[in-house]
């Protein structure tokens, strides 16, 4: 079911604490961080329909403010931060057949085209290492997809297979 609830838990604290609302309920969506904001991409709202909207919420504001529309509608997709700039990655639209090998970036107020992943794929991880997006993981109509794709010079690349191919998987880095 789609939500608007948010939680939030900080540095030292050990309990979640409500924090401020989505404007409208989502579900299956994706969440990056930069240094002074969260956006949420994405998602299926009400009714099933998989969205184009984006949210954004500034440091100590008090709510989120609509963000600007993605070309592509995604569920299942995932979102790095790089820098200043959020990057909206993969998804699909419905079942595994309609994945997306697409990529777009937030960068000065707007999203753009970016180079596409090597292959489709939804239910996929990311996370920012070094100063370099990654995605990790993911499914498609064949099964689970176990490669680890990373964004250099400008092209996706794959660098990695995980042991055991998963999706729906959260991805963190720690400590570089």
């Amino acid at each position: 079911m789609p939500q608007a609830a948010v939680w939030s838990i900080g540095p030292g604290e050990d309990e979640w604490r409500t924090a401020p609302p989505l404007t409208s309920p989502r579900g299956a969506l994706a969440v990056a961080a930069t240094e002074d904001r969260l956006v949420a991409v994405g998602g299926v709202g009400p009714n099933e329909q998989v969205l184009t909207s984006t949210e954004e919420l500034e440091s100590a504001a008090e709510r989120w403010a609509p963000g600007p529309e993605l070309a592509t509608a995604r569920e299942h997709l995932t979102a790095v931060a790089v820098g200043g700039e959020v990057y909206a990655i993969a998804g699909r639209a419905g079942g595994l057949e309609s994945n997306h090998d697409s990529v777009e970036v937030l960068r000065d107020g707007t999203w753009q085209n970016a180079p596409a992943l090597t292959f489709a794929r939804g239910g996929v991880g990311a996370a920012t290492v070094n100063g370099i997006a990654c995605v990790v993981g993911g499914e498609e109509p064949e099964g689970t997809i176990g490669s680890i794709e990373c964004l250099t010079d400008g092209n996706w690349e794959v660098i990695g297979e995980l042991d055991a191919p998963r999706h729906g998987l959260a991805v963190a880095v720690f400590d570089g």
